[in-house]
């Protein structure tokens, strides 16, 4: 599996699985952007041919939801800075697609690296465990 090893003490990598399986839950039940941002990720994501040129918003964000609502996803955090984020890798029709969000459950992006593991490696995702595991609804 792609990523690093889980790293800090047990009641670090608790909370870490806990604050991820929370913003997944907000983005469950609504994939929310900070203002604007979506027109622009969909616009790359069709720019790069990741998505077709007729797709929409909707179809971006369900896409998304079915990642996040993938049992056998893959969920990472991502310390970035002094700021936590998280991410979640599934397959979609046979592409493997990342979503990056912050704790708050807001999206940063979503999109298929041309080779996941060593995006994951090069940028230090640390793999916390499979969704089924940790997010219970």
């Amino acid at each position: 599996m792609a990523g690093g090893v889980v790293e800090g003490s047990v009641d670090d990598v608790e909370n870490r699985k806990q604050a991820a399986a929370k913003a997944i839950r907000v983005l469950r039940s609504q994939v929310r952007w900070k203002p604007g941002k979506d027109a622009g990720h969909l616009a790359k994501r069709k720019v790069m041919g990741h998505l077709p040129a007729e797709a929409t918003a909707d179809d971006y964000n369900t896409l998304i939801g079915a990642v996040l609502n993938e049992v056998n996803s893959l969920i990472y955090h991502y310390p970035f800075s002094a700021t936590d984020y998280y991410a979640v890798s599934g397959s979609m029709a046979d592409v493997v697609w990342l979503v990056i969000f912050g704790a708050d459950g807001v999206m940063e992006t979503a999109f298929p690296p041309d080779d996941l593991a060593d995006y994951l490696t090069k940028r230090g995702f640390v793999l916390l465990g499979q969704m089924g595991e940790i997010v219970h609804e």
